[in-house]
């Protein structure tokens, strides 16, 4: 079996944006590791849909940053200058997405080929719990490399 051929997102933006526009969906790949657990590069795929304004909270927002890169955070607030967002892996907010900038937002994670919506009770509440414990999570993460560094194990 050929494996899939996979095209960088500015080279696929158009498209994306099309479908979209149509009322249609697009499936993107996960890069990164700033949306773990729930979002897993090489494993998880995510299926985009057009955003409905304003957001609710914990949605997952497709965007793109002033600077030309995509982005798929949760939003975590909103504000005057436009949506706060946040991996669920990260502790460091990101502040001003504005409506403008978001593509699309996240309605389904593909794994293995099943599909398993992100619009649910479940996965909304898995996203508020890892929203509201990410920066506690990051600094058990940084305590526990410097305790494995401290005493000889690997991080």
């Amino acid at each position: 079996m050929a494996e899939k051929e996979s095209l960088p997102l500015a080279a696929l933006e158009g498209l994306i944006r099309e479908e979209l526009s149509s009322g249609g969906s697009a499936v993107i790949n996960i890069r990164g590791v700033s949306m773990l657990p729930l979002l897993k590069e090489g494993v998880t795929t995510v299926r985009i849909v057009p955003p409905a304004f304003p957001l609710k909270k914990y949605e997952i927002p497709f965007y793109k940053r002033e600077d030309g890169q995509f982005v798929l955070h949760r939003a975590i607030g909103k504000r005057k200058d436009g949506y706060v967002c946040r991996g669920d892996h990260q502790a460091v907010k990101e502040f001003g997405v504005a409506e403008e900038m978001i593509i699309g937002v996240a309605d389904a994670r593909i794994i293995d080929g099943k599909e398993k919506s992100l619009r649910t009770l479940a996965p909304r509440i898995a996203g508020g719990f890892l929203a509201c414990t990410a920066v506690f999570r990051y600094g058990m993460r940084v305590i526990y490399g410097k305790l494995c560094r401290l005493f000889g194990g690997k991080k």
